[in-house]
Parts: C-alpha cells; structure tokens; sequence
C-alpha cells in the first residue's frame, strides 16, 4: 500500500511539473526563461501573413506579421507597457523563436515574428493558420 502511494505521488508530480507552454508571446525572464503565464496565445490571434526579404548579405528573413483580436489587444499593450527595455519571447512548440525588446507599448495589437529558417518559418505560419481558422470556424486556403 505504501508503494501505491509513493507512485501516485510521483505521477501527481509528473503532471504538475509539466513545463509545456502554450504557442504565443510570453515576459522573458533576465536570465531567458519565458514565464509560465502568457502574454497572448495564438487563440488570440486574429490573423497572420508570411512575407520574406532578402538581407544585405543575400540571406533570407521570414516575417510572420501577425494582429491579435480586440480583446487580446487591450491585454498586450497592458502587458508591453510594463516590460518597456525587457524582451518578450514568441514561444512555439516549447521553444523560444525570437526575443524582440518593446521599445513601448504595443496599442494596435500588431506584431511580427523574424525567422532565418524557411521551412521553420512555413511551418510555424502553417500551424497559426490552422488554428486560427479552426477558432473562427473557417476553412483555411
């Protein structure tokens, strides 16, 4: 009986512990560790766009332009204004993608995610898409 219950101690913990974060902007700790609670997840988006450029150097940057609804808005330039000088994470699949610093408040809810990996970027356009449009109950192109 004892054994019982030092593995379903152990399981509880297990769940507990999980360190899984939901795909979305996100404070970023000094030390680069995006905090548990989200700033906006990608439920809170409104739509994104991909757009590519090529730098100075020949290479490519992927841009993931993106709005979050009305909502999230007023929730994201709560957020941003209290982290104006700090970096915050746009986080996928548990892994930080970039680190921009707000220089301000963000009021209109727009933002833009950088990528220099072409299939990451697609891949990470691809799955905001899908979820976006399975939100809003539409078919995606």
């Amino acid at each position: 009986m004892k054994c019982f219950f030092q593995y379903a101690l152990l399981i509880l913990l297990f769940v507990a512990c999980d360190s899984h974060r939901p795909d979305g902007w996100y404070h970023l700790s000094d030390n680069g560790i995006p905090s548990f609670r989200p700033i906006a997840e990608v439920n809170d988006f409104k739509e994104v766009r991909l757009d590519s450029m090529a730098r100075g150097d020949g290479e490519m940057i992927y841009y993931i332009a993106g709005c979050l609804t009305e909502d999230a808005t007023v929730d994201f330039y709560d957020a941003t204004c209290k982290v104006i000088g700090k970096q915050i994470a746009f986080v996928f699949e548990d892994s930080v993608i970039c680190a921009p610093q707000v220089n301000q408040g963000i009021e209109s809810g727009n933002f833009g995610i950088s990528i220099n990996d072409a299939r990451l970027a697609y891949r990470i356009w691809g799955a905001l898409k899908k979820t976006i449009a399975t939100i809003q109950n539409i078919g995606i192109e």
